[in-house]
């Protein structure tokens, strides 16, 4: 089945592919680091408190948080507690 949008890379080749310092300033400004324009978007806004419900925090530790969490992913990717988890402003299981 085609993807409706454009796709980035595997996340779960990050910690081999890409150093922690690196993920975390590309997270917080994408454009920062290309000459053309990415389609990644800013998703942590220096000034705005966005995504509390998932993780409360700055946008600078939650940031944190998803570098740490890609770092890690290989190693908890089988967890049952991720697996099963519902995502953010999804409805449980059925």
């Amino acid at each position: 089945m085609p993807a409706k949008e454009q796709q980035g890379p595997p996340l779960n080749l990050a910690a081999e592919r890409l150093r922690p310092e690196w993920t975390q300033r590309w997270m917080g400004n994408p454009q920062r680091f290309l000459h053309y324009t990415t389609v990644m978007p800013l998703n942590f806004k220096a000034n705005a408190p966005d995504y509390q419900d998932v993780f409360a925090g700055s946008s600078a530790e939650q940031i944190q948080a998803v570098r740490d969490f890609l770092m890690l992913y290989p190693q908890v990717a089988d967890w049952a507690l991720l697996k099963h988890r519902p995502g953010p402003g999804t409805q449980g299981a059925k």
